[in-house]
């Protein structure tokens, strides 16, 4: 009896034995189950924050990618009237310019290497010192057309010495010196016709190839009279009378004046109206941003005024069905 005994303690202990290695054995696997699942949580938490970031980069790379225009990166808030310089005048505010503008120290350091007539324009429009100063390595090609922006804008500014298009030549010089009536006739047909090839240079060349271009005066105003009628447009002058100009613009057209020496001039130029309100009229100047960030009233302008072109949509005749209806 004692030895049964013995026996089913024996047997007791074995059990209570087994019964604890047992609960370790599960305790750990519970345990490494538990760190495995925490692992599993926190490698997907790394690899969302991967792709995350992985997402912000293609983000930021694909911002990066989109060129600013040289108006976003070289327009000014405000500039000078333009002067009428001697070259001894015209270098001296190129010096001055200097020493507000790296990229005009960086011309000024080389000042003999550029033409006297771009250094005058230079002197007159800081804005235009990027375009300057690529001058020296440009061969003269046309290297852009529109932008998305442009395209998309319902009067876009268009700079007659944008690098895209200012170096083309125009009449012995560069289209940054003397296109601003192609490029105003460019502004005018991007605007009001669906027509998106017709950049300044290719105006240019239209006018140098039909003798539209005056030898020592610029661009000849039967240009402005015609050129538009390619395009299906009408052309009209309506006279130099703020209530007339008001009344063509409410028409929906838009103005391009010849002015002489004045605000937007030492000497002769083309500039593009295209709107009004409170305080002036709107205007889109190929030589300049500054300018053409603001309005003009007519008691500021009117009398530099030479011409006015009114250029709008040619309005077809009504059907008889229209008639009708």
């Amino acid at each position: 009896m004692r030895k049964k005994k013995g026996i089913f303690m024996i047997l007791a202990v074995t059990l209570l034995v087994f019964t604890a290695v047992v609960a370790v054995f599960l305790k750990g696997e519970i345990a490494q189950a538990g760190n495995d699942l925490e692992f599993e949580a926190n490698a997907q938490i790394l690899m969302t924050e991967a792709v995350e970031d992985t997402e912000e980069v293609a983000v930021i790379k694909e911002v990066e990618k989109v060129e600013k225009s040289y108006i976003e990166l070289y327009g000014l808030e405000e500039v000078d009237k333009p002067e009428k310089r001697t070259e001894e005048q015209i270098l001296l505010k190129i010096e001055e310019l200097a020493e507000e503008y790296d990229m005009i120290r960086e011309i000024y350091e080389n000042v003999d290497a550029y033409s006297i007539v771009m250094l005058d324009h230079l002197a007159n429009n800081p804005e235009m010192a990027a375009y300057v100063l690529g001058a020296l390595e440009s061969d003269g090609s046309v290297t852009g057309t529109f932008t998305e922006a442009e395209l998309e804008a319902e009067f876009p500014l268009l700079l007659q010495f944008d690098p895209r298009w200012g170096y083309f030549e125009y009449g012995g010089k560069e289209m940054g010196i003397s296109g601003c009536g192609p490029t105003c006739l460019a502004m005018t047909i991007l605007a009001l016709t669906d027509v998106e090839n017709v950049t300044p240079d290719k105006v240019a060349a239209y006018s140098l190839e039909n003798d539209y271009y005056v030898e020592n005066v610029g661009t000849a105003w039967k240009l402005i009279d015609e050129f538009p009628t390619l395009f299906g447009l009408t052309v009209s002058n309506p006279g130099i009378n703020e209530e007339l100009m008001k009344a063509e613009l409410d028409k929906g057209n838009m103005l391009i004046c010849s002015v002489r020496k004045g605000i937007f001039t030492a000497g002769g130029h083309f500039i593009v109206i295209y709107g009004y309100d409170e305080t002036g009229f709107k205007v889109n100047d190929p030589m300049c941003v500054a300018r053409s960030n603001k309005t003009w009233t007519y008691a500021q302008f009117g009398r530099q005024i030479k011409q006015i072109w009114s250029v709008g949509v040619k309005y077809e005749a009504l059907s008889a069905s229209e008639m009708v209806r």
